[in-house]
């Protein structure tokens, strides 16, 4: 046990930043000058830092740290970008920008035209070659039907980039809400994996191709590429791309770049029925057919540099159900965000080991709730939309990580006995309370042995706020690594409790310890 402490304190002091002071919140709204439209996923940077925000699908931001002297520029392609000094922003402001104009009329030109082909095979290598970086960043997930919302998933990562390929995402914390009816379950268990698995540079087999992923000759032979109108900006090219044929197998779309350097600016994937894909249904007998999908990747100023700052995506897909002889058809919509906000600063990951290959759900089950976190971290500012749907999972759902719960401590049941008990998120690690005495299932020996191997984790978080660090610590009973041979009769359920009140202990001198570190930090 004190091998392990003497790990997290090493940790700790390397990462302690300095303390400072808070700053104020700027709520507002972005429009199109002309039709006063809202700009919905508009960027926003703040002056001298690699910190970024996002307009909501309704146009409106928050920004939760201002200074008098801070310049906040916004950006958004196809747009003349503008920018606003701290002191002249006012409450609720709208900021207003300028569509650029289209400035000659939309030219074909085929696939065999060698300056496209020569651009996009441009627009590859400079992408294959852009930095590696790591960046905080925000996932939300709305998943409906024609009957309304489905579920709710919010996550935090340090998420590794490369050009448009998201490499890995390392979890902060997240939350889950699900819809509770028994005949609308719904559960996305691997998007994450599925934006892990997209890579629009180099081909696999569980997306459809591009040309981004191919040589000249092969451009030639799968695609129809067309220059689209030229805005005022100049240096911006535009090209879509149109399968020839077999368009199940291969994407449509856009590649914006600069024509100056073959920058990627924005890439738009789109397939109205692909065969190819990396989604599974929940049950092996269930059907996932007609699938659709919207990718946009989006690329702004980090620095002195271009990055990835946003990724939205659309998913549209017919499920069949066949747990009865008569399979039920539901037509599901998933929506989402993967905002990349901050490449200056990632997050303390949480010091807890759990097994990487967990699907989403479990993940987040597995991390405790952290009150302080969420309340400094609230991802975009609701729309009137989002307010609706959470209402919906309020009255008639389950919520994971919004507050904080008693887990269930029987962990015999099954995935399928708890989504049938309405206890789909209880079946988790056991945080230690004062009063809580856990009773764990008997798991008699076949060979007549007494054999136990009870692992307990202790838990570590540390976050940042306005220069303000903010700690949670956790004593936590790893369900999932733990193994025994016993009746669990009263002699043996005592030992445990026992043995998890001594990691209790442990963990108060922790914490006792990062305290003191705090103080010689001060």
């Amino acid at each position: 046990m004190s091998g392990c402490l003497k790990i997290y304190f090493l940790s700790l002091v390397l990462w302690l930043p300095a303390m400072g002071v808070a700053q104020n919140a700027i709520i507002g709204s972005v429009r199109d000058q002309k039709t006063k439209e809202a700009l919905i996923f508009l960027h926003i940077i703040k002056s001298g830092t690699t910190e970024s925000y996002l307009t909501n699908d309704d146009g409106f931001f928050r920004l939760n740290s201002v200074q008098m002297t801070d310049t906040i520029e916004f950006v958004y392609l196809g747009y003349e970008s503008k920018k606003i000094a701290g002191k002249d922003f006012k409450p609720k402001m709208i900021v207003e920008l300028s569509p650029n104009s289209i400035l000659i009329e939309e030219i074909k030109i085929i696939a065999n035209d060698d300056y496209l082909i020569s651009m996009v095979e441009k627009c590859t290598k400079k992408s294959k070659k852009a930095f590696s970086a790591t960046s905080k960043a925000y996932l939300e997930i709305n998943s409906q039907d024609e009957f309304g919302p489905l579920e709710l998933l919010r996550f935090y990562y340090n998420a590794s980039i490369k050009g448009p390929k998201v490499e890995d995402l390392r979890l902060k914390n997240g939350q889950a809400a699900l819809i509770n009816d028994p005949k609308r379950y719904f559960i996305s268990l691997g998007t994450s994996q599925a934006i892990l698995l997209l890579n629009p540079l180099d081909n696999n087999d569980r997306y459809p191709m591009l040309p981004l992923s191919m040589n000249r000759k092969n451009i030639k032979k799968h695609f129809w590429l067309t220059k689209l109108p030229e805005l005022a900006d100049q240096d911006i090219l535009r090209v879509e791309f149109e399968p020839k044929n077999d368009i199940g197998k291969y994407f449509r779309g856009e590649i914006w770049m600069r024509k100056s350097d073959q920058q990627m600016l924005k890439l738009v994937l789109l397939s109205d029925n692909t065969r190819i894909h990396p989604f599974e249904p929940f049950k092996p007998e269930d059907v996932i057919s007609n699938l659709g999908f919207n990718v946009t990747y989006h690329f702004n100023k980090v620095s002195d540099g271009i990055a990835m700052s946003l990724l939205e995506f659309n998913f549209t897909f017919d499920y069949e159900d066949h747990k009865s002889s008569i399979p039920e058809h539901r037509k599901i919509s998933t929506q989402g965000i993967l905002h990349f906000y901050d490449y200056s600063e990632p997050f303390f990951i949480p010091l807890f080991y759990y097994n990487p290959n967990h699907n989403d759900y479990r993940k987040i089950a597995l991390i405790p709730y952290d009150s302080i976190f969420w309340s400094h971290h609230q991802g975009l500012e609701f729309t009137e939309a989002q307010r609706q749907r959470m209402e919906v999972f309020e009255k008639n759902g389950f919520k994971l990580n919004f507050d904080e719960k008693k887990k269930d401590v029987d962990t015999s049941a099954t995935e399928d006995d708890f989504l049938a008990q309405g206890h789909f998120f209880e079946h988790n690690n056991i945080v230690w309370k004062k009063n809580t005495f856990i009773r764990l299932p008997p798991k008699p020996s076949i060979g007549g042995r007494r054999y136990a191997h009870f692992v307990v984790q202790l838990f570590f978080d540390v976050h940042q706020h306005e220069k303000r660090l903010y700690y949670t610590t956790k004593t936590i009973f790893d369900i999932f690594n733990t193994n025994y041979e016993l009746e669990m009769n009263k002699e043996e359920l005592i030992f445990f409790n026992i043995y998890f009140d001594l990691c209790e202990i442990e963990r108060i001198k922790m914490e006792q310890k990062y305290q003191r570190l705090l103080q010689l930090q001060k």
